[in-house]
């Protein structure tokens, strides 16, 4: 029969992990269903091969190699780009097909309400051996399905960028399907098994990631985000407002980092500030309106259901002092490599070590 799914892998520094995921794969009912591609992001471990053999009798699967090291985000598109099933799902490396039916459970839905892209929830698994539940996410690009034919005609891709790439292509999906006017359908239970892993780009250094590179990612990949918006015609309003709660967010995020090195501080300040005059300048955007001051009041409520702390507010400006600092202070693009100047080599080198930042990441270009 035709291949109906294509089953996209990054794979780097993955050669103690890929044999679990890819048992995982070939115990699904229906994997003859599926094209499993490998994009070797320039690992320097070499091929995959050895690995890979132990599975040819069971599973459709191919190995590209990159001549160069570009990170999750363009590994994934070029295998978008290089493969041509209607329909495409993503798995990391290090992490498993939860159950026996996932092939069965996303293809069925996806065909059977006729979507475009069908969404599930996944389970964490912790060091400690005890599970995390993440229910109905629509944050990771793992324990979803996509329809080809949606991505391309939306122009739904993953940009370069090292970290939130996920989340970004993810909000596209979910900005389109707020302009149909449809609800993302999710299937019931769990798809997908998520394992955290020592130095990956999420855990290295004490979950450095989710006060360094993963506020600067998210900048640059909300900037990527409303331009792409824009030339999808999307109503200025939704976009207005997405804006609106972005920075709130970015807000909540600064005071978080206070508590950490003043370095990550500062660092994403200077990334905020060019949020701040690449978006909100360039929409005009008054932090004095009801749509702003809803916003906030509605992100502050949520904030009470997360994991974050009043306490994170401490000593810090409140949001208007926040945008005032931002409109006062004048953006250089040159000043970030003041800044980095100042962060120690051992957490650059950590940054460079995991693939989160190219090696060039923290030089002039």
């Amino acid at each position: 029969m035709d291949k109906k799914i294509d089953l996209i892998i990054p794979v780097y520094k993955a050669h103690k992990t890929l044999f679990r995921l890819l048992c995982s794969i070939a115990q699904q009912a229906h994997n003859e269903w599926v094209k499993v591609t490998l994009i070797n992001d320039c690992c320097p471990e070499g091929s995959y091969e050895e690995i890979i053999k132990n599975f040819k009798e069971v599973l459709d699967i191919q190995e590209i190699i990159l001549p160069v090291n570009k990170g999750p985000g363009y590994a994934r598109q070029y295998g978008i780009d290089h493969t041509n099933c209607p329909y495409i799902m993503f798995a990391d490396a290090d992490d498993v097909l939860f159950g026996g039916f996932v092939f069965n459970d996303l293809l069925g839905e996806i065909e059977r309400k006729k979507e475009d892209v069908v969404f599930s929830s996944f389970i964490e698994y912790t060091p400690i051996e005890t599970y995390l539940h993440h229910i109905n996410d629509n944050v990771w690009v793992f324990g979803k399905i996509y329809k080809r034919k949606f991505l391309k005609k939306y122009n739904i891709k993953f940009t370069d960028q090292r970290a939130n790439e996920d989340t970004f292509f993810n909000k596209k999906v979910m900005f389109i399907y707020a302009k149909l006017k449809k609800e993302i359908p999710f299937v019931d239970g769990f798809t997908y098994g998520w394992y955290p892993t020592k130095d990956s780009i999420t855990t290295i250094n004490h979950h450095q990631y989710s006060y360094d590179q993963g506020v600067c990612g998210f900048v640059e990949g909300a900037i990527e985000l409303f331009d792409w918006a824009e030339k999808q015609k999307l109503d200025k309003n939704f976009i207005k407002n997405e804006i609106l709660s972005t920075m709130v967010f970015l807000y909540i995020s600064y005071c978080d980092v206070s508590s950490r090195e003043e370095f990550f501080q500062e660092q994403n300040f200077e990334y905020i500030k060019k949020y701040y005059n690449k978006l909100w300048k360039k929409y005009n955007l008054d932090y004095a309106t009801p749509e702003f001051i809803n916003t906030y009041e509605e992100n502050m409520q949520e904030l009470g259901k997360s994991q974050y702390n009043y306490r994170i507010f401490m000593a810090q400006p409140n949001i208007i002092q926040f945008l005032e600092m931002l409109d006062d202070i004048p953006y250089d693009e040159e000043d970030i490599y003041r800044i980095w100047d100042k962060i120690p080599e051992e957490i650059k080198q950590n940054n460079i070590k995991c693939g989160v930042c190219a090696p060039d990441f923290y030089t002039r270009k």
